[in-house]
């Protein structure tokens, strides 16, 4: 997103602006529902804020259920749910960033992704989070470890990544080119040229690239070739924010006066059938954020800076009444995701808070998550108490951490020898038979033993054991006793006669 029309004095709200915008007069902002936010006084983030009173969600009508600080005073610059897990990712300007697991926003980790420049967007994968800054993109654990660190060139001005598929990935920035880069190989592979520079948000549908530039244009590219293929000069000013959902595509942005730049309040809308706009969609918000939140019907929600949200159809008329409060700690809303479900909303605030809404009591932010996994509890503290009297008790019952120093069980390798067991000699009657065709030697089965049956000699002294494992020559000795010459004389059945 292009903050730099941004318009100082929406961080003033006036109630007297519009009567709608009350809290005193709109139902919907009940100023019981609104919970206060408590910073820890010596500078420290809080862990997790709970919910001072049990708050009533209405099935189907978006309510802030919590809030969170992610890093107390520094501002939030980008908020993604993550799209394998339950968890909310949020990167901050000082290149921290935070997770929180489940809808009750509980820590799930916190780690430093870069020491000089803000996180502007975040991706998800299947193994790690993928994070963009200004000239680097890192691919980190969802615990915190670094699986790869790219390093861009430093003249770059990264804002936005695409990930087309499982394994490429489109970044672009305020240069006059995209990068594609291979996470397989984390190599760059293709350098696409960009006539208008300034790519600060890409998106991708069945049918083409959309680039959104920082001069108002959106472009439609094609995926294959990634040339234009048609281009909507949506403002004269700058580009905030668009989305695209079925055939429709609403944008948001700034509009050129006298004195500068001034937030449009018309929506663009754009139909990708016909290549052509459609009537504008009047506001009551000063919208710097939108996306398509398709439940029952594509409604759209358009977010203000200063903290007013907005629900209307992109064919419809905006009603005043359908307009809510997120109420930041911060003077500024700075970040807007929405889940994969469409369950959830967050908001990130220049003050480090961030604000989960939600249209259930127990929503989830994906339709099929997999289980999230967490860290094993100490083992020691869980183990019983060890009565050293004992003799016969075994150390192993202690865990002791992996050591590379000499153990005092190793056994030296002067007082042992390899004793490998040696191959038995082929059979006589083998060898008397066997005929040589070049290397290999054939010979007919002299049948002196059953099927899979070998000798096993334990000494070579013992000589019994081979004794008899022969056939017995007497057929007469077959018949009494048909295994007999199969079993071991010492393993035999003990037969008691009686006189």
């Amino acid at each position: 997103m292009n903050f730099e029309g941004l318009d100082p004095g929406l961080a003033e709200y006036a109630p007297a602006m519009h009567s709608a915008l009350d809290p005193v007069l709109d139902a919907h902002l009940n100023p019981s529902l609104l919970q206060n936010v408590e910073l820890d006084p010596e500078g420290v983030a809080l862990e997790a804020l709970p919910v001072q009173e049990s708050v009533h969600i209405m099935e189907g009508v978006y309510s802030e259920l919590h809030s969170v600080v992610a890093e107390v005073g520094v501002p939030v610059s980008v908020s993604h749910f993550d799209l394998h897990e339950e968890m909310l990712w949020v990167g901050s300007h000082g290149g921290h960033a935070t997770s929180f697991f489940g809808p009750a926003l509980e820590r799930y980790s916190s780690f430093q992704v870069n020491g000089s420049d803000d996180i502007r967007q975040i991706q998800s994968l299947e193994n790690g989070i993928l994070f963009l800054t200004k000239n680097n993109l890192k691919y980190m654990a969802r615990g915190g470890l670094i699986i790869f660190d790219y390093l861009l060139d430093e003249s770059e001005d990264m804002h936005s990544l695409l990930l087309t598929d499982s394994s490429t990935l489109l970044v672009g920035g305020l240069q006059n080119h995209i990068l594609e880069i291979d996470l397989n190989t984390v190599q760059e592979t293709q350098k696409y040229a960009v006539e208008t520079p300034g790519v600060t948000i890409m998106r991708q549908t069945n049918r083409f690239f959309f680039c959104g530039h920082t001069s108002g244009k959106v472009s439609l590219r094609d995926l294959r070739t990634f040339k234009v293929e048609h281009e909507f000069d949506a403002f004269s000013g700058s580009l905030s924010d668009f989305d695209v959902h079925g055939n429709l595509l609403a944008a948001c942005g700034f509009s050129s006066r006298l004195t500068g730049l001034a937030c449009d309040r018309f929506l663009k809308v754009y139909d990708l059938r016909m290549m052509r706009a459609i009537t504008p969609l009047q506001v009551h918000v000063d919208p710097a954020f939108l996306r398509f939140i398709p439940t029952y019907t594509s409604r759209l929600a358009i977010i203000s800076q200063s903290g007013q949200c907005q629900f209307c159809e992109p064919t419809g008329l905006a009603n005043p009444a359908d307009i809510f409060h997120v109420n930041p700690v911060g003077p500024l809303l700075m970040t807007f995701d929405v889940s994969a479900s469409k369950q959830a909303l967050a908001f990130g605030d220049s003050e480090g808070c961030v604000h989960l809404w939600t249209d259930s009591p127990e929503p989830s932010f994906n339709p099929y998550s997999r289980e999230t996994e967490f860290a094993l509890p100490c083992l020691v503290d869980s183990l019983p108490p060890l009565d050293w009297s004992q003799d016969l008790l075994p150390l192993s019952l202690i865990p002791v951490p992996l050591t590379t120093d000499t153990l005092l069980s190793d056994w030296p390798a002067a007082n042992s020898a390899p004793a490998p067991r040696r191959a038995p000699p082929v059979d006589a009657e083998i060898l008397r038979t066997m005929k040589k065709v070049g290397f290999i030697g054939y010979a007919p089965n002299p049948r002196t033993r059953l099927r899979n049956q070998i000798p096993y000699r334990l000494k070579e002294s013992d000589s019994e054991f081979d004794s008899f494992s022969q056939v017995t020559e007497s057929p007469i000795g077959r018949e009494e006793e048909p295994h007999l010459h199969m079993v071991s004389k010492k393993y035999r059945k003990v037969t008691i006669k009686y006189s």
